[in-house]
């Protein structure tokens, strides 16, 4: 029924604009410890991870297979306000976030800035379209053939005031133009 968009988040006067997704594992593996490794300052890296299981860090970790490899953080939080927060507050770090939270986040001047990731913008249609490859599908199951009610409501999650629904939860769309 709709995409959950997986930012790679900088504090905005980081240099840093664009990552690849090796860099982003290498990132978060420890592999790269200073900013100077991935066109930023020379400064060290301080990674904010997210808890355990919460949040978007497991699908973060099963995208780009760090399952059990993450470097220890210098801090882990729980919710992505959490995160802003901190990353707003050091130059020097960098954590994950939902995209539409952070784009939320960037548009009323927190100073937060989402990377791109291999020359593509986080943005809503991106991740729509697939070009954003760092995305997880939202998705409903039933049993085949599903029960009437099931039915009324996939129907109506597929439709405009549905999938309005999934924007308003901080989710993208199946289908978004810029």
């Amino acid at each position: 029924v709709g995409w959950e968009g997986i930012a790679i988040m900088v504090n905005a006067s980081n240099r840093v604009m664009d990552i690849t997704m090796k860099q982003i594992t290498d990132l978060f593996e420890g592999k790269a410890k200073t900013w100077d490794e991935l066109g930023g300052l020379e400064s060290k890296i301080s990674v904010i991870h997210r808890v355990e299981g919460k949040g978007v860090r497991p699908y973060l970790e099963q995208q780009l297979n760090l399952v059990g490899k993450l470097v220890n953080g210098k801090s882990i939080v729980e919710s992505d306000k959490e995160a802003i927060r901190i990353v707003s507050g050091s130059i020097n770090a960098v954590s994950y976030v939902n995209l539409s939270t952070g784009l939320g986040n960037v548009t009323v001047g927190v100073p937060i800035r989402l990377l791109a990731i291999d020359k593509v913008d986080p943005e809503l249609a991106n991740v729509s379209s697939g070009a954003y490859s760092l995305r997880r599908p939202l998705m409903l199951a039933t049993k085949t053939p599903p029960p009437p009610i099931a039915k009324a409501f996939i129907d109506f999650m597929l439709h405009k005031e549905g999938q309005k629904t999934v924007l308003e939860e901080d989710f993208v769309p199946l289908l978004v133009t810029k």
